[in-house]
């Protein structure tokens, strides 16, 4: 399974980057 870049960028968001 792979995830999807919009979700990664999502996860950076919400970790603060």
């Amino acid at each position: 399974s792979h995830i999807p870049k919009i979700h990664t960028v999502s996860i950076g968001v919400a970790s603060g980057i």
